[in-house]
């Protein structure tokens, strides 16, 4: 219930309250726990947390497919920037589901971190170039986003040609 919610946030220890709160919780009750939860812990550089957090709402079957692609979109930012050990292949396959289904909010978004991790972790520079192709051939993103794929993208173009 929204009450149990803001007494969670109120907690002197909020994270293990929202945690509890997602696990007692369906739907998006749980996710919007789990997701604050998760925030709370980004705020005090927890990453483990967070990314546990994020996990945490994924598996949840009883969440909404558009909050777990948001906790995927989440998670595979915080392991790519936080996690040394994870490898590109573990990231890709974690965002994958979003990265192909083309009717989620989060898909343009799944796609630019894809094109991140192919450059950063796999040293895919044609691959991750391919990733931001696809989205300047999408008509419907924002004008900011387009600007941030076309600056990556002549980065990742003039990389190829000094190689």
């Amino acid at each position: 219930s929204t009450s149990q919610f803001l007494d969670a946030l109120k907690d002197k220890a909020p994270i293990p309250a929202l945690e509890k709160l997602s696990k007692e919780e369906k739907g998006s009750g749980s996710a919007l726990a789990g997701l604050n939860g998760a925030a709370i812990a980004i705020d005090k550089k927890d990453w483990a947390v967070a990314i546990t957090a994020y996990k945490n709402v994924i598996e949840n079957k009883s969440i909404e497919k558009t909050y777990k692609d948001l906790a995927t979109i989440q998670m595979v930012s915080l392991q790519l920037d936080h996690d040394e050990k994870i490898t590109g292949e573990d990231l890709l396959k974690s965002l994958s589901p979003v990265v192909t289904d083309q009717k989620s909010p989060w898909n343009s978004k799944a796609i630019f971190i894809s094109a991140l991790i192919k450059a950063s972790k796999n040293n895919d520079l044609a691959g991750a170039k391919a990733d931001l192709d696809t989205l300047s051939s999408m008509t419907n993103l924002p004008a900011s986003f387009m600007d941030q794929v076309k600056a990556l993208s002549e980065v990742y173009k003039i990389k190829m040609g000094s190689k």
